[in-house]
């Protein structure tokens, strides 16, 4: 019986590996525009078999500029990524709505052009410059359930990331493995000046986890979950007879 879970719970790991693998949905991919490119008021696209929206609050979503920083080796990296009417996501005034089709599970954000407006002040002073929040450039980042259900709210500083190339930014989920699933993310800023005095962001990507989206097909685990039960079958009988 030992011998027979254990395989069960082996053949159990292979069966859900796929769904535990990551995508990445990457918004700094294509050709660099020379300036922000409009592309209405928001886009509907898909991902393996994700569906997915993205809507600008006010209108004109646009393609952000060329990229000048180097995503961490994470992201493509030719552009920004998405922003709205003049370039990016600006604080306090303006808003991009994702919206998947089903929930999936968020494990990490990335953001480009999120600044400190003086890093080496902060560095030097271990924060304590930013006791105004003046300094930094902030994103608000806002989960949903299905039914619009609000989850989670975080405030993402472009202090923690320490990241001043490009302004790249990785903010991780919290939540169980580092996800938190949702199937809407509202992302907003504070009305605070950043490095420009506007306090803006561009949204470069999302990393996920979804069932649909894996390299894994689910009844090719279920045949050799179902194979392995029966190999020890066979291995059991065996030894029953030999006893006799």
């Amino acid at each position: 019986m030992n011998r027979i879970f254990s395989a069960a719970a082996l053949c159990g790991l292979v069966l859900f590996s796929g769904s535990a693998s990551a995508a990445l949905l990457d918004f700094t991919t294509g050709a660099a525009p020379a300036n922000p490119v409009p592309v209405g008021d928001g886009i509907s696209a898909t991902f393996g078999t994700l569906g997915y929206t993205l809507i600008a609050n006010p209108n004109n979503l646009t393609r952000s500029e060329a990229a000048l920083g180097d995503c961490g080796g994470i992201l493509d990296c030719t552009i920004d990524g998405y922003g709205i009417n003049d370039d990016e996501v600006t604080g306090g005034t303006q808003s991009l709505t994702l919206k998947f089709d089903r929930s999936v599970w968020i494990n990490q954000i990335y953001f480009l052009d999120l600044f400190a407006k003086d890093q080496a002040a902060l560095d030097a002073s271990n924060g304590s410059a930013n006791a105004d929040g003046n300094n930094i450039e902030t994103a608000k980042i806002d989960l949903f359930s299905e039914t619009d259900t609000l989850i989670a709210s975080f405030l993402f500083d472009a202090v923690v990331t320490k990241q001043v190339n490009g302004g790249f930014a990785v903010f991780d989920l919290p939540g169980i493995d580092n996800a938190i699933q949702a199937a809407k993310l509202v992302f907003t800023g504070r009305s605070k000046d950043g490095d420009d005095g506007s306090n803006d962001y561009a949204l470069a990507g999302l990393s996920i986890n979804d069932v649909d989206i894996n390299e894994v097909p689910l009844p090719a685990s279920l045949v050799l979950l179902l194979s392995a039960l029966a190999g020890f079958g066979v291995l059991s009988r065996r030894r029953k007879a030999l006893t006799a």
